[in-house]
């Protein structure tokens, strides 16, 4: 009896089930299916985005960088352009391995270069034995900008100051900015920080203190925004960079430039970007300077636009699986999914490079790339479903003559 009952029960269900497409006309039946096969494709698709990103990252990074994102390839198709921008506002001095002697010659000699402002990118923790010629240098500096280091974490909503220049508590007339990285350690550095609330203040980011410096009215446009950091815009730049011997040589190229003194070489400030996987402290500071100055407000599309444009090529992908009936579907199914995945593609790299908007289109990607998958497998089900329902109609049908 039990078994009789389970069957019957069954057997109701598939029918109910089976109502649902039996007696309609063909283009609702094929809606449903392509309803059905849909969620299957988004099931799927949101089961294969994290393998698929790490396939990704494979592919189109170098093995050096921790992460990636899909919009990192469009920085890296745009920075392979011949097209390039040459910022004359900014010149980057490599200090080399110079030492704090050298170090205090050079910034006395720039100073007298007629620099707008200067960014120093070295943090002189220690004191030496003099370094009275190192401080006056310092001063002679107009607008000059040395680096903080913050904590990692806030605590208390703020960030306490761990590093910092030794003569930082005994001079007060001089400038600072916090040079920490918005980014996890070894990460891919995309953004910039803004500012950074402290136990003695809100103190600008290195670049936002810079950036006052030759434009204010871009870091108030900037601050309005009210977001805690801006996305870099590292593609297609190109910067004047001078050694410490081509100071004297070089005089009329410092003037009334915003001057970043830092190291190139150093293996211990080396981070990974979306064009390079390598690329100096200093250098990233660079780039988002002249994204604030060139007031290039990047924005991110929300992921539910991803989401709904995937639904909707998805749910097209399935309505033209199931409503073509030639002999050469696949071939136009195939030509209709590379043509798709290439229009993604171009969206995405036409709105990041032209109109400065990032739409990570991984998850649409991702759905046309398996769409067809989730289609075979809609069909393996449909036939599982059909011969099941035969089965259990059977049974039914036996118990009722006994």
């Amino acid at each position: 009896m039990f078994l009789r009952r389970i069957t019957y029960i069954l057997h109701k269900f598939f029918n109910r089930v089976n109502s649902l497409f039996e007696n309609k006309k063909t283009r609702t039946k094929v809606f449903y299916r392509a309803v059905m096969a849909t969620l299957l494709g988004l099931f799927l698709s949101t089961c294969l985005v994290q393998p698929l990103s790490m396939t990704t990252s494979a592919m189109f990074s170098s093995p050096d960088k921790r992460d990636f994102q899909l919009p990192d390839l469009f920085a890296q198709i745009a920075n392979n352009r011949p097209v390039r921008k040459y910022d004359d506002r900014i010149v980057i001095l490599n200090i080399g391995r110079s030492n704090r002697e050298e170090i205090a010659e050079a910034l006395s000699i720039l100073s007298l270069c007629g620099p707008k402002a200067v960014g120093i990118d070295i943090n002189f923790a220690h004191p030496s034995d003099d370094d009275s010629f190192l401080l006056e240098a310092i001063h002679s500096l107009p607008n000059a900008i040395l680096p903080l280091g913050v904590s990692s974490t806030k605590k208390n909503g703020v960030f306490e100051i761990e590093e910092k220049p030794f003569f930082y508590d005994d001079y007060k007339d001089l400038e600072y900015g916090v040079v920490n990285l918005p980014t996890a350690a070894k990460g891919t550095v995309r953004e910039f920080a803004i500012d950074f609330p402290t136990t003695q203040g809100t103190l600008p980011s290195f670049v936002t203190a810079l950036a006052e410096k030759l434009d204010p009215s871009a870091v108030e446009e900037l601050r309005e925004r009210g977001e805690e950091t801006g996305i870099t815009s590292y593609h297609s730049r190109e910067y004047n960079i001078l050694d410490f011997d081509d100071i004297e040589e070089h005089a009329e190229d410092f003037a009334d430039k915003i001057v970043l003194v830092g190291a190139l070489e150093d293996a211990g400030d080396m981070h990974a970007t979306p064009v390079e996987s390598h690329v100096a402290g200093v250098m990233l500071h660079a780039s988002a300077l002249s994204t604030i100055l060139d007031r290039i407000w990047i924005q991110k599309l929300p992921k539910s636009v991803d989401y709904a444009l995937a639904m909707g090529l998805c749910l097209g992908i399935m309505l033209l699986v199931f409503g073509i009936k030639t002999s050469f579907k696949g071939f136009v199914l195939r030509i209709v999914q590379a043509s798709l995945a290439y229009l993604a593609v171009r969206i995405g790299y036409g709105l990041f490079v032209d109109h400065n908007i990032i739409f990570d289109i991984s998850f649409t990607i991702t759905i046309i790339a398996f769409g067809l998958f989730a289609v075979d497998i809609w069909n393996f089900l449909e036939a599982i479903w059909k011969i099941c329902s035969k089965k259990i109609a059977k049974f039914d049908a036996k118990f009722k003559t006994i």
